[in-house]
């Protein structure tokens, strides 16, 4: 050997041994006691995973010679090289449908919690599926929906050196490994176009359904080989391999988006809405909520334009967690946001209300509002104000267990209504939605006109109330109407009554009635008066002329005519004179008849009511003989004397 190639040997002898060194340093070495009879092949074939590596032992151990070993002599193996032991994670958390089996021949079997999954397990979850296995040494595996994987090795070698090999044939896997002082794991996911190496760290991979993969590191350090090309991707960096190509370069990750909707302490109605700010690179924003911290327990995944506004609706009650992150144009996601919690209680629900019907009128002075029974409601809480904003609610009552509310007499005017449910808790939900009624009042009472007298009835007027609306008319002389001499249900706003035989003053009355049969108030009683007929006349002086007889009685008024009636007779059935006067008066020829001569008069009003007949009157009509004897005598006498 030359000179140059001594240095060259010596170099690389110098190079190799601080490497071994570094790895002894690195990897946790497990102790093993050489026993009689052993040698160092012997012991490499019982517990390497390649036993072609007992030079590595050999020198890690620092042999001078390593034919010669001794019984009770204690060697250094690194863990990581060791065959191990196969161990199996259990399933800590299942959400919709998750399978595994344990060959390719072997049935598919649905994952349950606290199940054990190990080395040789191919596992897969649905669209709505979401897997968790841990492992005693705390590493985690997490598989998103739609996502399938192969666990190829698990193995623990010693007491702290565990090794797990990984493919992930498609959808979303985060490897979560434990990195703790005295024990080291190394994991190796494969893809279809990459192998990546993990210690301590924490990263999505993300396997596209044409072989895409995308590798996400959120804490640690990962070496990613692909097409004989190997790459260190650091803490918020990512690399894309594409089907037959190499890695591309680490990229940084973007950071997430910034909540721009101030958080409430509680949502309680839906949608609940926020808005996330633009990040610079971003084509798109992944929008999480969970309900737990870790975000496994996922109930939205939904992407969003940067910028963007997401609503949420249908929610169950309780806390959430929300989580961004931004998406770049090769499609790595970014690192994540820290989690907020959303706390959200809808439940009990508004009730749907059924009566009243949003600007219905009501023509009556008090309204049964109803609502539907709503689940999980103890009781209701009812309001009912003259104002939108119930600022001063008219009626503020809590109705346990029944789903009705009568509001009592309100004042005739416009109104709002909401309820709200109570839970078996005290919580109250929000309320339904607002809305109006109104409370319509009866017909007003109609005001009557003054009764026009005619002159065998009645007259009597009032306003028009407008279509579909009766008249109950009352009239009577009482004020009171304690008692009622006429009562009619009229269609029509007037009426013609017979006078009243009787004399008094009479009061009317009249009220509307609505289409319903609602009767609104009384007018203001108008009256007329019914005065008694005239009295008999008292007859006055009568003077009996030589060719006329004047008769006077007593002047009862003005409209007050006279009935007029003389009889020569006992009686008057067949007066001499019958007739109508207009004055308390009368001259008329004298009778030739002689006798006595009876008279009688009655007064009629206005009306053509008679009076009784005065008690009747006399007078004497003197025979005309004796003057007739005297005129013959005397021209008797006359003859006699020659006259």
């Amino acid at each position: 050997m030359g000179r140059s190639k001594r240095i060259i040997f010596a170099v690389l002898l110098i190079i190799f041994s601080s490497l071994f060194a570094a790895f002894a340093q690195e990897d946790n070495m497990v102790k093993v006691t050489v026993e009689k009879g052993d040698c160092l092949t012997r012991i490499c074939n019982k517990y390497l995973e390649n036993p072609s590596l007992w030079r590595k032992i050999s020198e890690i151990n620092k042999m001078k010679n390593p034919d010669l070993i001794l019984p009770g002599q204690t060697i250094l193996f690194p863990a990581s090289m060791m065959k191990g032991t196969p161990v199996a994670g259990r399933v800590t958390f299942v959400k919709g449908d998750a399978y595994y089996r344990m060959s390719d021949k072997s049935e598919w079997k649905k994952v349950s919690l606290d199940d054990r999954i190990g080395e040789g397990a191919m596992v897969r979850t649905g669209s709505e599926g979401t897997l968790e296995i841990k492992f005693e040494d705390g590493n985690v595996f997490l598989l998103q929906p739609d996502t399938s994987i192969g666990l190829k090795a698990a193995r623990k070698s010693g007491e702290a050196h565990s090794r797990y090999r990984l493919s992930v044939n498609m959808g979303r896997l985060i490897t979560n490994v434990q990195k703790s002082t005295g024990k080291e794991s190394s994991v190796q996911i494969e893809s279809p176009t990459a192998i990546l190496g993990v210690r301590g760290t924490v990263v999505r991979s993300y396997v596209a359904p044409d072989g895409t993969t995308h590798f996400e590191v959120l804490e640690g350090e990962v070496f990613v080989e692909g097409r004989k090309e190997r790459i260190d991707v650091k803490k918020g960096e990512g690399t894309v391999i594409r089907p037959g190509q190499a890695p591309l370069a680490p990229k940084k990750l973007l950071e997430p988006a910034v909540l721009l909707t101030e958080l409430e302490n509680l949502y309680t109605g839906f949608p609940v809405k926020f808005r996330f700010s633009r990040v610079d690179g971003a084509v798109s924003c992944r929008i999480i909520l969970a309900r737990d911290k870790e975000m496994k327990d996922t109930v939205v995944d939904k992407i969003i334009i940067p910028g963007g506004e997401i609503e949420i609706s249908g929610l169950e009650d309780g806390p959430y967690y929300m989580q961004n992150t931004s998406i770049d144009q090769l499609g790595l996601e970014g690192m994540p946001s820290m989690p907020v919690r959303v706390n959200i209680r809808v439940n009990p629900l508004p009730p749907f209300v059924e009566a009243p019907a949003d600007g219905a009128g009501y023509k009556s002075g008090s309204l049964v509002c109803r609502w539907l029974n709503v689940k999980d409601a103890v009781s209701y809480r009812v309001q009912v104000s003259e104002d939108n904003l119930f600022t001063r609610p008219a009626r503020d009552e809590r109705i346990p267990g029944r789903n009705y509310y009568d509001t009592g007499n309100l004042d005739y005017r416009k109104y709002y209504f909401r309820v709200s449910s109570i839970a078996s808790d005290g919580y109250q939900g929000e309320w339904s939605d607002v809305l109006s009624f109104s409370l319509v009042p009866p017909p007003p009472a109609p005001p009557v006109e003054p009764p026009l007298m005619e002159k065998k009835q009645v007259r009597i007027r009032w306003k028009n109330l407008g279509d579909g609306v009766k008249y109950r008319f009352q009239m009577s002389d009482d004020e009171g109407f304690g008692r009622v001499d006429v009562e009619r249900i009229l269609d029509l706003p007037e009426l013609l009554v017979e006078k009243p035989g009787r004399p008094a003053t009479y009061y009317v009355r009249t009220r509307g009635i609505d289409s319903e049969g609602r009767e609104g108030a009384f007018s203001i009683p108008q009256t007329f008066v019914i005065t008694p007929p005239p009295s008999a006349p008292v007859l006055g002086e009568v003077v009996v002329g030589e060719d006329e007889v004047d008769v006077k009685w007593q002047d009862l008024g003005p409209g007050v005519t006279y009935r007029f009636q003389l009889t020569g007779s006992n009686n008057f059935q067949s007066p001499d004179i019958d007739t109508a006067l207009g004055a308390p008066g009368t001259v008329f020829k004298k009778p030739e008849k002689a006798g006595t001569y009876s008279f009688r008069v009655r007064a009629v009003d206005e009306d053509g009511r008679e009076s009784p007949f005065s008690d009747p009157g006399t007078f004497k009509v003197k025979s005309n003989k004796l003057l007739i004897l005297g005129i013959a005598g005397a021209a008797g006498l006359l003859i006699l004397l020659g006259l």
